[in-house]
């Protein structure tokens, strides 16, 4: 029952898009839609939805459903003659960018292990430094602490 309360709150959905997307039967929807529990859900998925804590939910979920209806118009925009080659690759480009394919991972560590350095101050001016390269299979170096 939340899970239709949330849907019928977000109003995005046609009633007969719900029923079929939870394979509702129409005595099964009836009694949903009727249930005194159903109608305090639906009240609280309402306020839930419409808060001003969950605009950027909101306006993410509208911005997908706006992309997803406007995909077959993309589609022959694509296809058409009359639309620009440089309009095809800008529109692909945000299209791929909106779904991160082709684009690199933007994580700051993903690049980390490539290479290391290990630095040994020895006190005063005495340094010893070494660094490598390591390949993506990289080598674990295994050892422990020993006191003295």
């Amino acid at each position: 029952m939340r899970l239709v309360a949330r849907e019928l709150a977000v109003d995005i959905m046609e009633p007969e898009t719900i029923v079929k997307k939870f394979d509702l039967t129409v005595a099964e929807w009836d009694a949903i839609i009727q249930h005194p529990q159903f109608k305090e859900m639906l009240i609280e998925e309402k306020e839930r939805w419409n808060s001003s804590l969950n605009t950027k939910e909101r306006v993410e979920y509208k911005t997908w459903q706006i992309l997803e209806d406007a995909l077959l118009q993309f589609q022959e925009y694509l296809h058409s003659p009359h639309f620009s080659d440089a309009a095809k690759v800008q529109l692909l480009q945000a299209l791929q960018k909106q779904v991160g394919i082709g684009q690199r991972d933007a994580n700051p560590g993903a690049g980390m292990g490539e290479r290391f350095q290990i630095t040994i101050n020895m006190g005063g001016e005495v340094r010893v430094e070494s660094g490598q390269d390591v390949t993506p299979q990289g080598r674990l170096i295994e050892g422990e602490a020993v006191e003295s």
